[in-house]
């Protein structure tokens, strides 16, 4: 007698995906899963000061840098994972001033220098991918810190 085994679709792509695929990789296909959960690269967001500028003045980007400011500074701030986002856009992006705004991505974000690195992202494309791309790996963290009894 031979078993069957238990078919599904991708919940996001919609292909034909096994039972360990449903139960343990969250509905998804081996390829939707890690995309989601492990992206391989941080993305080049915008590479255009003046639109980064923009960006940087508005109100709810300035709210959404207040809420990253308090998360390094007062939750376990993945440092490895930041690290591995620097390293990412510094393979793809020159900076335009010499490294005189970007040189901070060397050290870890602290206290020290999170408010240098925020200013930074207004006038460097190297920051300013590098924190756009960071905020969008840490917001489900962020979320669960800003929102501790969910």
């Amino acid at each position: 007698m031979t078993t069957r085994e238990e078919r599904f679709q991708c919940r996001k792509c919609n292909i034909s995906i096994g039972g360990h695929n449903q139960y343990l990789h969250n509905g998804m296909c081996d390829d939707c899963f890690f995309g989601v959960y492990f992206p391989e690269e941080a993305q080049i967001i915008e590479t255009d000061l003046e639109q980064i500028g923009r960006h940087c003045r508005s109100k709810p980007v300035q709210r959404e840098n207040g809420n990253f400011k308090r998360f390094v500074l007062e939750s376990e701030f993945d440092q490895e994972r930041f690290a591995k986002i620097i390293k990412e856009i510094k393979s793809k992006l020159s900076c335009l001033n010499s490294g005189s705004c970007c040189n901070l991505l060397n050290d870890k974000l602290t206290g020290d220098n999170v408010d240098t690195f925020l200013e930074n992202a207004a006038k460097c494309p190297v920051v300013f991918n590098v924190l756009e791309n960071a905020k969008e790996e840490f917001s489900e963290d962020i979320f669960a810190f800003e929102n501790p009894t969910l």
